[in-house]
């Protein structure tokens, strides 16, 4: 076991909805496939980060058999009603495992790589939070060093406020921080057009 983990927020692409605000642009299947994808590029990417061990947090339950399946990895069910509280829990399960710094990332981030990743860990040796944002207001990247529920309550989920709201609420709480490099997320079609994807 090693000193840091990241934990890969992924959901299973057999059972249920993914990424529906990118229809119409893709259909169902379409869909399935693209997040099959960025999920499988995801864990290859983040399985080598230096000092580090790579575990799955999967929704919905029920799944688990498909991601140690297909991936081979530790894994372990998101728990609680929105992000904020499958965040807090994911990173929360990683620090009772002993774990020292721990972060948690998106599924749905091409330029994530274990670089970025090692980085961000590295930073949790000098600073309490380490936040990745995403080009649509949010974060595909977050990391501390001691679990901290307040972080992750009365954010705007889901809209370009919360990394906004993220950060000011951690300077609130006299928390200190490093910011990485800004990276594209995908959850619409604009963002597939961008990227050059359709």
């Amino acid at each position: 076991m090693n000193e840091s983990a990241i934990v890969i927020m992924a959901r299973s692409p057999e059972k249920g909805e993914v990424k529906t605000r990118l229809g119409p642009a893709l259909d169902a299947g379409e869909r399935r496939k693209l997040y099959r994808r960025l999920l499988d590029g995801t864990v290859e990417r983040l399985g080598n980060v230096k000092g580090a061990d790579t575990l799955i947090a999967y929704t919905p339950a029920g799944t688990e058999d498909y991601f140690r399946r297909c991936y081979g990895k530790p894994c372990f069910e998101q728990k609680g009603e929105d992000l904020g509280q499958r965040l807090f829990n994911a990173l929360g399960h990683l620090f009772e495992m002993g774990y020292e710094y721990a972060a948690a990332v998106g599924s749905d981030i091409p330029g994530l790589d274990s670089r970025i990743a090692g980085s961000a860990l590295a930073a949790l040796k000098r600073a309490d939070l380490v936040i990745g944002p995403s080009t649509d207001g949010g974060y595909y990247l977050i990391g501390m060093r001691e679990p901290r529920s307040e972080l992750f309550k009365d954010i705007p989920w889901s809209t370009e406020g919360v990394l906004k709201s993220t950060v000011t609420k951690a300077r609130q709480m006299g928390m200190s921080m490093e910011i990485l490099d800004i990276l594209d997320d995908i959850d619409t079609p604009e963002d597939l057009k961008r990227l050059g994807m359709i």
